[in-house]
């Protein structure tokens, strides 16, 4: 999985991790049904969080 800086990540990572307010959610919505590479990037967001979360579950310490 490569990862390239697109000027939407940071918000995309954000709508992903759920840290945006109902406007913010909406609007990235709104672009996720009209861009298809704004759709991929959050498919790899998510499944980046999901590959995280499986090496740190929950309540494991790091060393």
């Amino acid at each position: 999985m490569e990862f390239t800086e697109h000027p939407t990540d940071i918000l995309l990572l954000a709508y992903v991790d759920g840290e945006l307010d109902l406007n913010q959610r909406h609007a990235v919505e709104d672009l996720l049904a009209h861009d298809m590479a704004a759709c991929q990037r959050v498919a790899q967001f998510q499944d980046l969080n999901r590959l995280l979360k499986e090496a740190f579950p929950e309540g494991s310490t790091v060393a």
